[in-house]
């Protein structure tokens, strides 16, 4: 009548079967959720990537697109190693507006945070009429390259004879 109720081995079994199940469902889960996890930053990062490529593309493809526009702006700033031709350039206007003239300093502003360009002061020392100063000013701004003439000091020397000195600002384009 006895053979109804389990043994205890039989139990012990059973309980020893349903614990490592119990483990062994436990461990799996915990790894298929480690994988999942991998699976989703893998995907993310080859989304990302791929993100990060077509933003590159474009950017090349406006920057081609306007490159001429883009070349027109560059011109604009000093370019490395062309300071000398800058200074010609500055030479050549003050000769054609009837001046004599001496660039007294050139100072670089080597502290600039700006990451494209830096400074170049120029200091001018002129003398002549005053048409000429007003015409060799006029050609100063209207030059190709960005000049911004921050103070100008002229005085009365004699008749129609005015000296002085007119600084400006140049901008040239830092090296990369």
């Amino acid at each position: 009548m006895n053979y109804w109720l389990p043994k205890k081995k039989t139990l012990v079994f059973s309980l020893v079967v349903v614990v490592a199940s119990l483990a062994v469902y436990l461990a799996s889960l915990y790894f298929v959720n480690a994988k999942i996890t991998e699976i989703e930053k893998a995907y993310s990062e080859a989304e990302s990537i791929i993100a990060e490529d077509e933003n590159s593309r474009a950017i090349i493809h406006i920057a081609d697109e306007n490159a001429s526009e883009i070349q027109a702006l560059r011109d604009f700033f000093v370019a490395p190693g062309d300071e000398v031709g800058f200074i010609e350039e500055i030479e050549a206007v003050a000769k054609s507006s009837g001046l004599s003239f001496e660039i007294t300093s050139i100072n670089q502003d080597k502290v600039s945070t700006d990451p494209v360009k830096e400074d170049i002061k120029v200091r001018i020392g002129v003398e002549g009429s005053w048409q000429s100063v007003l015409i060799f000013i006029r050609e100063l701004e209207i030059m190709p390259f960005i000049a911004v003439i921050t103070n100008t000091s002229l005085d009365a020397k004699g008749e129609n004879v005015w000296s002085g000195f007119i600084e400006l600002v140049v901008f040239r384009e830092k090296m990369k």
